[in-house]
């Protein structure tokens, strides 16, 4: 058994030893039978595409190549958000872990008492709005684009795309 730890994730890009470009078989070998929601049709219009599904881990391939590796679903009144353990791995949710919410500036905070570098960027183009924090490995946290006020915005999720693939920045 491993552990994935989402500070390393949002560091190197690698969860654990899973890494972009990964095929479907290999990454099952690491994680082991797919756990908690089922999935494996077509995604977002990419002919070819699969997901697997580990808790609420999304792992999606285009032409069996892993692509993104996202948890869109965080709540934090649900550890099983970011909490998972099979047979196989375990996630290690860092400053996730918590029963309060995580704002934009809670996020900042958090990544700043790490020493982590990031940067804000807009999600797709500058006209409409959405902003991310995006680490130097192209790890990304998402929000809410409500309320009005950056600082205050919930995370609703992270993701890590592989850079052929990238559509933040």
């Amino acid at each position: 058994m491993f552990k994935v730890i989402l500070r390393d994730f949002a560091i190197t890009g690698r969860f654990g030893p899973i890494e972009m470009g990964m095929s479907k078989v290999d990454v099952m070998n690491f994680l082991g039978p797919r756990g908690g929601r089922e999935n494996d049709s077509s995604l977002g219009g990419f002919v070819g595409s699969a997901g697997m599904l580990y808790g609420w881990y999304e792992f999606l391939f285009f032409d069996d190549e892993l692509i993104l590796i996202q948890n869109d679903s965080y709540n934090p009144q649900d550890p099983t958000a970011v909490e998972f353990k099979n047979d196989k791995f375990e996630v290690d949710p860092w400053f996730l872990r918590t029963p309060l919410e995580i704002t934009f500036l809670d996020a900042i905070k958090n990544l700043e008492s790490d020493g982590l570098s990031y940067e804000i960027a807009h999600a797709g183009s500058p006209e409409n709005g959405i902003k991310v924090i995006m680490l130097p490995s192209g790890f990304f946290f998402d929000f809410e684009q409500e309320p009005k006020n950056l600082e205050d915005r919930p995370l609703i999720g992270f993701r890590y795309e592989s850079p052929r693939f990238r559509s933040y920045g």
